[in-house]
C-alpha cells in the first residue's frame, strides 16, 4: 500500500457495512481527544492556562467605566462561571445581580461563589422559587453595602427600578434574553428583554455569557 498513490473515492452506501451495536462505539472515549479530561489535575492545569488571558479581557472590562457591555463567547465547559467569578474577585466587585435561566444554575453560581471567596454566604441572596420574591424584602437587600443577587430570568421583574447603584449586571446563559417584549408588567414571553431594556436605558455595566449568542435588531 506504502508504493500505491493515495487516491479520493466517494464510498457508495451499499460499500458502508452497518455496526451491530453502535452504542458500544459511541460510548467509548477517544483517547487521544479526551485524555485530559480523565485526569482531573491535568484538566485544570489545561483549562488554566486557556481562562488566564480571558480572565485579563474581563478584568479590563471591569475597571473600564467607559464600556458598559461586553459579551464572553466560550464553548461549554471552558469554565465562563469561574472566569468570571475570579475577575470579579480582582476588581472586588461589591454589588451585582446575576441572572440564570434555572434554579440550578443558581446554585452552582451561589457555591463558586462562596468557594473561591468572592462574597461571603450571608451577602448572597437567592431571588425566586429557591429564595424570596418579597419586594419589600428584596429592597433592603439594595440597601446593603454590600450584595450578590442571584435570581432567574423569570423572577428578574421583581429586581427593575431597583437596580441603580449595580456595579455589574451578569447574564448567564445571554440567548435567553432575546424575545418580544412582554406586554404584562411582570409576566408573558418577553420579560428578559423588558431586563436587557432597563438595563441599557439605565447605563448599567453587563457582562453576558453565552456560547450561542443571538442579536436583536430593531
Amino acid at each position: 500500500l506504502k508504493k500505491l498513490p493515495w487516491v479520493i473515492r466517494q464510498v457508495p452506501l451499499s460499500e458502508i457495512l452497518l455496526i451491530k451495536s453502535p452504542l458500544r462505539y459511541l460510548q467509548k472515549n477517544h483517547c487521544k481527544n479526551l485524555s485530559y479530561i480523565r485526569n482531573r489535575n491535568t484538566r485544570d492545569e489545561v483549562l488554566n492556562d486557556m481562562q488566564k488571558p480571558v480572565i485579563t479581557k474581563i478584568v479590563s472590562f471591569m475597571n473600564d467605566d467607559t464600556r458598559r457591555a461586553g459579551i464572553i463567547t466560550t464553548p461549554c465547559g471552558s469554565g465562563k462561571t469561574i472566569m468570571t467569578i475570579k475577575a470579579m474577585t480582582t476588581t472586588r466587585i461589591r454589588k451585582c445581580v446575576i441572572c440564570c435561566p434555572t434554579n440550578p444554575i443558581q446554585k452552582q453560581w451561589e457555591e463558586k461563589i462562596i468557594s473561591n471567596g468572592t462574597f461571603l454566604k450571608d451577602d448572597i441572596h437567592i431571588i425566586g422559587n429557591e429564595g424570596t420574591t418579597d419586594e419589600i424584602r428584596i429592597s433592603e437587600i439594595f440597601d446593603k453595602d454590600v450584595y450578590c443577587i442571584i435570581t432567574t430570568y423569570r423572577s428578574s421583574h421583581l429586581l427593575l427600578d431597583k437596580m441603580g447603584e449595580i456595579q455589574l449586571l451578569v447574564l448567564d446563559e445571554a440567548h435567553h434574553m432575546v424575545g418580544i417584549v412582554s406586554t404584562t408588567d411582570d409576566k408573558g414571553e418577553g420579560i428578559t428583554r423588558k431586563l436587557m431594556k432597563y438595563a441599557t436605558e439605565n447605563r448599567i455595566k453587563r457582562l453576558s455569557l453565552t456560547y450561542t449568542p443571538r442579536y436583536i435588531f430593531d
